[in-house]
């Protein structure tokens, strides 16, 4: 939801840095959702942080599908 996404430099993604370069800890993080700074769509994104706390690696998912699951 665009309403709960933060941007990369926003709250959660920066107490994830702390934590990383506190505990000297590599973070991976999963379905991170990222509110680009143009504010029009959500991204799904999946970070890399190093112990230094810097993000050194960054995916990001810009294209959703939709399925039904079969059973």
């Amino acid at each position: 939801r665009l309403e709960k996404a933060e941007p990369i430099d926003g709250r959660i993604i920066n107490r994830f840095r702390q934590l990383a370069k506190q505990h000297l800890l590599w973070i991976s993080s999963v379905g991170f959702h990222q509110r680009p700074g143009d504010g029009t769509r959500l991204l799904n994104s999946h970070l890399i942080i190093n112990y230094q706390g810097d993000i050194i690696g960054r995916y990001s998912k810009i294209h959703y599908f939709m399925f039904k699951l079969v059973l």
